[in-house]
């Protein structure tokens, strides 16, 4: 039986300081959860995309980490810079420098 791979393209926001955001919400993770390889493709500055490996940020998004609005409900806010990912209210950052699908290595 196959596997099931979902890619998610959340949407990006710049900034003219070399970094973004992203409003992630909670429908998204959701379905990211369900899939067997599950992929963010992120837009960041100079248009370049960056891809991660879902499983891997998956452990910033706490309930503490969340923020609340009217326009999004609750919500992580994912701030994107060129080589790591800062969630607002997690002090940890993710390092990043997946550039390809190939360097995700998707084969487990």
């Amino acid at each position: 039986m196959g596997k099931k791979v979902i890619v998610c393209t959340p949407e990006s926001k710049l900034h003219k300081n070399s970094h973004g955001w992203i409003d992630f919400t909670e429908i998204q993770k959701s379905l990211l959860e369900k899939s067997d390889f599950s992929i963010l493709a992120l837009r960041v500055g100079d248009n370049k995309t960056i891809y991660i490996d879902f499983k891997m940020l998956a452990p910033y998004l706490n309930s503490e980490a969340m923020v609340n609005n009217k326009r999004e409900g609750d919500h992580w806010k994912l701030y994107v810079w060129p080589d790591h990912i800062q969630v607002s209210g997690n002090f940890n950052d993710m390092a990043i420098n997946q550039t390809s699908l190939v360097d995700l290595n998707l084969t487990k």
